[in-house]
């Protein structure tokens, strides 16, 4: 062993160096135990972020779903719309062409109406024109039989006065 070294030396410096570390172990301890208390206070925080976004979550999922439900539903009604719509589609066509069907029936009666107007005229005309003829024939007839009947009056008097 060189001169200076002793067991005690040896003994009181190890001792030293070992409470140095020990010191230092202490510290480092210390540190790790707040860092420690830094994590568990910031996991609490993270736990509680996280239940508070499990929560949102949850709720919209649930309003996910309710919004499926409702657009399931709308989707159905859309599609009776649509059936809907073709079936008032084809009847409006159909009263198209039965509007059609209506017209040209209704432009064959006024043909058919101004005809029988002009027969209307026509036997107006010819009734007119007969009525005309009679009231002639029977103003002459009529006048006749003044006439006759006149004579005869005459023929009565000069009967009577002789």
């Amino acid at each position: 062993m060189p001169a200076g070294l002793t067991l005690k030396f040896l003994y009181e410096s190890l001792s030293q160096k070992l409470q140095a570390i020990s010191e230092d172990s202490g510290a480092i301890r210390r540190e790790i135990r707040e860092v420690e208390g830094r994590i568990v206070g910031r996991l609490v925080g993270i736990e509680l972020r996280l239940d508070d976004m499990n929560s949102r979550v949850t709720a919209l999922e649930r309003r996910v779903d309710i919004l499926q439900g409702v657009t399931e539903k709308l989707i159905l009604r859309v599609d009776r719309l649509d059936q809907e719509y073709a079936l008032i589609v084809a009847a409006l066509r159909r009263l198209e062409d039965q509007m059609e069907d209506v017209q040209n029936q209704l432009q064959d009666v006024q043909s058919q109406l101004k005809d029988v107007q002009n027969q209307l005229k026509d036997v107006q005309t010819r009734l007119k024109r007969l009525e005309e003829r009679f009231d002639d024939q029977e103003a002459a007839r009529l006048e006749a039989r003044i006439a006759e009947l006149e004579d005869r009056v005459a023929a009565l008097e000069q009967a009577r006065n002789n």
